[in-house]
């Protein structure tokens, strides 16, 4: 089994930063019209006990979603389809696209304006999906010379019997899936950016053998999350104090809390309204988040953000610093469509 400690995805070179973070998510539905949840009492409960108590469903298509978030990242950094010099586009799955692969790209490019474009499809990752995303636009960046790369990650559940997580008798829940997209740019014109992107870590971890125990499964998850956690904080060279906020994937509420005290951070400031709200988008959470969280309260430049995704094997860190807005105020009517 290997067992290496060189997956920290290396940010030297020139500085990168991200910025033009914006949001599609569907309508914030209550999780009682689930009809699984309205014909089981005991179910409803269980999930009203773990702090869920809305979902986000989309009545437009997966690509649809990621033209309105993409629209409202364009507006917000005041470009045009002609200054995105590639896209990369994620999904964590396609369960209810039933078209090729490839047309879910022309139909979202289509929709942008955009066409002989450089784009690359990113999956596989699960929940913790839009860090690979941005590893590639990272690197398309800094191996292939582009200056600014969008990135969009677009996720989307018809069947609502899919939406729950820990729905078995006596399990806990974990969460209840929501439909959005989030996008932004990453770019090396560092002045423009919102963000300066410092660490990035990912790992597939899984225990292995047969007949897994939910303890087992239990440590091995929180291992392995903290191991990309120490390596993103040790590659971006802070201590540990000094990450000011840790944004999670829209679990359990309880879940999130004992997670927050198991990985140290006592004293950190988090973020789980958008629980509330929209349930879990997926690997879109942790932007999602750190817009809204950003929205807000209005930190400072020099805030540190720890984003921390879980897909069911995968896990990332990913470390980013707020960054004075020197390029000008943002415009009206170009915040992410949140509703």
């Amino acid at each position: 089994m290997q067992d290496k400690e060189s997956s920290t995805i290396s940010l030297t070179g020139p500085a990168i930063g991200l910025r033009g973070i914006a949001y599609y998510v569907g309508d914030s539905v209550p999780i009682e019209e689930l009809s699984c949840m309205a014909n089981d009492a005991a179910l409803l409960e269980r999930f009203k006990a773990a702090y869920f108590c809305n979902f986000s469903r989309s009545n437009i298509s997966l690509p649809e979603q990621a033209v309105l978030s993409a629209q409202a990242t364009l507006r917000k950094c005041g470009m045009q389809a002609g200054d995105i010099d590639a896209v990369v586009i994620g999904f964590s799955e396609l369960r209810e696209w039933t078209a090729y692969p490839e047309q879910l790209t022309s139909v979202i490019l289509e929709g942008l304006g955009m066409n002989n474009i450089p784009v690359v499809g990113v999956t596989l990752a699960g929940c913790a999906n839009v860090t690979s995303a941005l590893r590639i636009a990272r690197n398309m960046v800094i191996v292939d010379g582009y200056r600014n790369v969008l990135v969009v990650e677009t996720n989307l559940l018809r069947n609502d019997s899919r939406r729950l997580s820990g729905a078995a008798p006596g399990q806990t829940p974990d969460n209840v899936f929501g439909d959005g997209a989030v996008s932004f740019v990453v770019t090396s014109d560092i002045d423009t950016a919102d963000f300066d992107l410092l660490a990035m870590d990912q790992i597939v971890s899984f225990p292995e053998g047969d007949n897994i125990t939910m303890q087992q499964e239990i440590a091995t998850s929180t291992a392995a999350s903290l191991r990309v956690i120490k390596r993103a904080i040790a590659h971006a060279g802070l201590a540990w104090e000094q990450i000011n906020c840790v944004l999670l994937n829209n679990l359990n509420v309880v879940m999130m809390a004992g997670l927050l005290r198991l990985y140290g951070f006592t004293k950190t400031d988090f973020y789980i309204d958008n629980i509330l709200r929209y349930g879990h988008v997926w690997s879109a959470d942790g932007f999602i988040n750190l817009h809204d969280y950003c929205e807000k309260k209005a930190p400072a430049a020099g805030t540190h953000f720890l984003l921390i995704g879980h897909g069911s094997t995968y896990y990332s860190a990913t470390i980013c610093r707020k960054r004075d807005r020197v390029h000008g105020a943002e415009q009206p009517g170009v915040k992410a469509i949140n509703e």
